[in-house]
C-alpha cells in the first residue's frame, strides 16, 4: 500500500519576485544619481516604472523640514543601492 505525504505550501507556492526590467533599472540609476547629488526628488522627477519599485520597497517616501516647512520626497533603500552597485559591477 503506497503512503502520501502532504507537503508543505511552500515547496509547491514560492513567491518569486521577476527580475527587475530594464525600465526599473534605469529609473532606479536615475534617482540614485538624484540623490547622490542631494538633490529631492518625487513622482514629477522620475519618468519610468515607480510604481513596482515602490511595490517591492526598493523606493519610499519621507518628510524633511526644509525653510521651516515640511517637504515630501522620496529616497533609496539600501536594498536598492545594492542592487543598483550590483549590477554596475556586472556591467564593467
Amino acid at each position: 500500500m503506497a503512503q502520501i505525504f502532504l507537503f508543505p505550501d511552500r515547496y509547491i507556492f514560492e513567491d518569486k519576485q521577476r527580475p527587475l526590467t530594464k525600465l526599473m533599472i534605469k529609473t532606479l540609476k536615475v534617482a540614485y544619481d538624484k540623490q547622490n547629488s542631494n538633490i529631492l526628488f518625487g513622482p514629477k522627477d522620475i519618468k519610468g516604472s515607480v510604481t513596482p519599485l515602490i511595490k517591492r520597497g526598493l523606493i519610499r517616501n519621507r518628510t524633511i523640514k526644509q525653510g521651516g516647512k515640511n517637504k515630501m520626497t522620496w529616497y533609496l533603500t539600501p536594498e536598492a543601492i545594492d542592487i543598483i552597485k550590483m549590477i554596475d559591477v556586472k556591467d564593467k
